[in-house]
């Protein structure tokens, strides 16, 4: 559930959660029946958080963009089912002589507020693409 997306300072910040029934759909799908995800004290599935990461690159740049590429540099705490948590995305800066022309890198960091304090829950790179008819990226251009 997308709660809203607000820029500034060239990062835009978009306030998500994971229901207990998306947890039970993605176990019913993917067949991921870990214990971890199941219980009083069950987490969310690690794909439905980059499932979430997906959904704030479109919102941030379109449906016609694709997350080509996701790199998950660190992984620090897990995410409960109707807890808040925050997607950060970078500026995108296109890669100069890529393979696929307006292909850029967008840095992204999860967060979560444990004890009135924002705590890393993972953070990473993804490369985006834009597909056909899709717009240009503008943000940065990598030299």
């Amino acid at each position: 559930m997308h709660m809203g997306m607000i820029d500034g300072d060239g990062w835009s910040f978009g306030s998500y959660v994971i229901t207990n029934e998306e947890i039970d759909q993605y176990a019913e799908v993917t067949g991921d029946r870990n214990a971890l995800h199941f219980g009083p004290n069950r987490i969310a599935h690690g794909g439905l958080l980059i499932g979430k990461l997906s959904a704030a690159i479109w919102r941030r740049y379109g449906d016609n963009t694709k997350a080509l590429r996701i790199s998950v540099d660190g992984i620090k705490r897990p995410v409960a089912p109707d807890e808040p948590f925050v997607i950060a995305l970078g500026p995108a800066i296109v890669l100069t002589g890529a393979a696929v022309p307006g292909a850029a890198t967008v840095d992204f960091r999860i967060t979560k507020t444990v004890n009135g304090r924002e705590k890393d829950v993972l953070w990473g790179q993804t490369t985006v693409i834009p597909t056909k008819d899709a717009f240009t990226f503008t943000d940065e251009v990598a030299s």
